[in-house]
């Protein structure tokens, strides 16, 4: 393993260099640690008696420089040698990140309070030796053979654990994410090869009518899905991919009765990379009328919808001073070709702060280009509040009479898209023009009731010059007199609308509603939950489930992991045992969510009925909503009939205890 250790200053001083050789020798092994704790201390006790045993017989420059050396030594070498082996002791003596964080937080604890008992007690000693240079050296010998005594102590004391058992768990997972990673770039190859050969005319004829140049299906890599269900499966069975890491990547499925079916087919094909060019994800859009009509990977330990953009990894490097964020792949697509290299969507799924977040990584600006239609007009609404908590400035991009970017530079080129993008409206504009949409502007009740709504939205505008400049630019814009205008938005102001407006607007308030958001996530994911914590309280469930339940049916990523491993674990030894599933998990919150499954006792009634009421219950909302995941993930006809029937089976369903 090689540690590259950078540092900004190459003059920071010798500590830092001194650090640094002392860091990467230490790091080399586990053993290496011990020994460098144990010698380590050695030169501290030495070189803290020099600091206070300079000779009298030298020089001032010469005892300046013993003193000088002395202290170095100590502080820079020997306890930086010690200390650092001390704490790289943590991650080798466990693999749990609990215990390490425990370790940690008592190895600080002890630290400090020692530090604060040698400060305490220090000058009381040396006046009780008589004070003076002799006394300070007594002190010095007293403090470094206590120090010689506990240090050899702690480092004989310690067991570490095996390299090999230590460093299992994270190769494992290492080589796993780099096993999805190759087989996403294989999927990819394979992909853009098919578009390409005899069986791909159907996919690239699709593109080719949609006006996507060679040079921009190449920079994007467009494939095409074959018509076969299985033909991704069996290319990467015969590349030597299992069918369990088949499953893991979210390209294939694995059905007992039918055997693997890709999840992709017949689709022209949009692989999603991550801002380092990475293959993470697809997406696929049929080539007509079919449903869905685009369809996206599932999450995996690879792709996270939530932090990723596609054609974030080209637009990141754009010289443009702002990012244009569009609707789907080929409104981007066809922005790059036009020039906007700028342009990125969000990847089949609603705009979330986590993008919001994301973009403010690389820009202060963002143009909002979603479809014209009212549709994209809501979208935008949803999206300009979450930009603007991320701290974005954020313009909305005018397409009509188009739809989308795509129609829009077919329809008048790339130019009048450029004059566009240089008038964009401002989102607080934007809004006020959504509002005068809703009312008849002819009809003098409907346009009172907009300029009320507008004062509305002018009366949350907290900072006053930018609110008076709002108010002209509206009354210019809907003919409104400005001093009616104002004198509506401070009746608005002063009461209690604008008020609860910003208060519902702050992003504590904000944060509240991610956090009910995720709490009504959370509910619809209790009865895999659940089910997992039953199963492990009562192992014989996994014989009364066998044929019903199954690893596939816990969909949620950290449950689909976990029911993988606890029904692997009951076949091979019958039995569960918790503490060696846990043992698998190397992330905290990982390992937070499981040990919960394990240790959570269920509070069900005596009753047998009872019992078996609550057990069949859970058991149906799993059932149905594993079903529902895999209508919503398919195209296949018959798989869909049996489906349905397996759903419509499921009121017949009794299991008893």
């Amino acid at each position: 393993m090689y540690y590259k250790l950078h540092y900004s200053n190459i003059d920071a001083g010798r500590f830092l260099w001194y650090t640094n050789v002392v860091s990467a020798a230490l790091l080399k092994t586990s053993t290496d640690s011990m020994e460098w704790m144990f010698y380590g201390f050695f030169g501290c006790a030495v070189t803290l008696f020099g600091v206070f045993a300079i000779p009298t017989s030298l020089g001032k420059t010469a005892q300046y420089a013993w003193f000088f050396i002395a202290y170095t030594l100590l502080n820079a070498v020997f306890y930086t040698a010690n200390n650092i082996a001390y704490a790289a002791l943590t991650s080798l003596v466990t693999k749990n990140a609990k215990e390490r964080v425990e370790m940690g937080s008592f190895r600080f604890m002890f630290s400090f309070g020692t530090n604060l008992l040698i400060q305490s007690i220090t000058f009381g000693l040396v006046a009780s030796f008589g004070g003076g240079a002799a006394a300070w050296r007594m002190v010095a010998v007293v403090y470094a053979i206590i120090g010689l005594i506990v240090n050899t102590i702690s480092v004989f004391s310690i067991k570490e654990l095996p390299e090999e058992e230590l460093n299992e768990e994270a190769k494992r997972t290492m080589d796993a994410k780099a096993r999805l990673r190759e087989m996403n770039k294989l999927s990819a190859n394979y992909f853009y090869y098919l578009l390409h050969s005899k069986r791909g005319q159907k996919g690239l004829a699709y593109l080719k009518n949609r006006g996507i140049t060679d040079e921009t299906i190449k920079r994007f890599g467009l494939g095409y899905a074959d018509i076969y269900n299985d033909d991704l499966y069996r290319f990467l069975k015969s590349k030597g991919y299992s069918d369990e890491e088949l499953k893991d990547s979210a390209l294939v499925t694995i059905d007992e009765r039918r055997g693997g079916s890709d999840k992709f087919w017949n689709r022209v094909m949009f692989p999603i990379m991550d801002v380092n060019n990475r293959v993470i994800g697809f997406g696929g859009r049929v080539m007509g009328d079919g449903s869905p009509k685009y369809l996206n990977s599932k999450e995996t330990t690879l792709f996270d919808k939530s932090r990723n953009l596609y054609g974030l990894n080209f637009a990141r490097s754009s010289r443009k001073k702002e990012i244009i964020l569009c609707e789907g792949y080929m409104d981007v697509i066809s922005m790059h070709q036009a020039g906007f290299t700028n342009a990125v969507a969000a990847l089949g799924t609603a705009f979330t702060s986590g993008h919001g977040t994301l973009l403010k990584r690389y820009t202060e600006n963002v143009i909002l280009s979603f479809d014209s239609d009212e549709a994209g007009q809501r979208a935008i609404l949803r999206a300009i509040p979450i930009l603007k908590e991320a701290g974005l400035t954020v313009r909305v991009l005018n397409l009509k009479p188009y739809k989308d970017p795509d129609e829009f530079i077919k329809g008048l080129g790339r130019e009048a898209l450029e004059e566009r993008i240089s008038h964009a409206t401002s989102s607080f504009m934007f809004q006020i023009q959504v509002a005068a949409g809703r009312y008849d502007q002819n009809d003098p009740e409907e346009k009172t009731k907009f300029q009320h709504e507008a004062a509305k939205l002018l009366s949350t505008i907290e900072e006053r010059l930018e609110r008076k400049n709002y108010i002209d630019a509206v009354s210019r814009e809907y003919y409104i007199d400005a001093k009616d205008l104002e004198e509506l938005v401070n009746y608005y102001g002063t009461s209690s609308y604008a008020t609860a407006q910003r208060q519902q607007n702050t992003p504590r308030q904000s944060e509240r509603r991610l956090q009910q958001s995720e709490a009504k996530e959370e509910k619809r994911k209790q009865p895999q939950k659940l089910l997992l914590t039953w199963m492990v309280n009562e192992p014989q469930l996994f014989e009364k489930l066998d044929g019903i339940i199954g690893p596939d049916d816990f969909y949620e990523q950290i449950y689909h992991g976990a029911a993988l491993l606890l029904f692997k674990q009951y076949a091979e030894e019958g039995a569960v045992i918790p503490g060696k599933i846990l043992n698998q998990y190397t992330d905290l919150e990982d390992q937070k969510k499981i040990a919960e499954l394990f240790n959570t006792t269920l509070k069900i009634s005596p009753s047998p009925e009872d019992r078996d009421k609550a057990l069949n219950d859970i058991v149906r909302r799993v059932k149905e909503d594993s079903i529902e995941q895999q209508m919503n993930a398919t195209n296949d006809i018959l798989k869909w009939q049996d489906l349905i029937r397996e759903k419509a089976n499921l009121a017949k369903l009794h299991i008893s205890l």
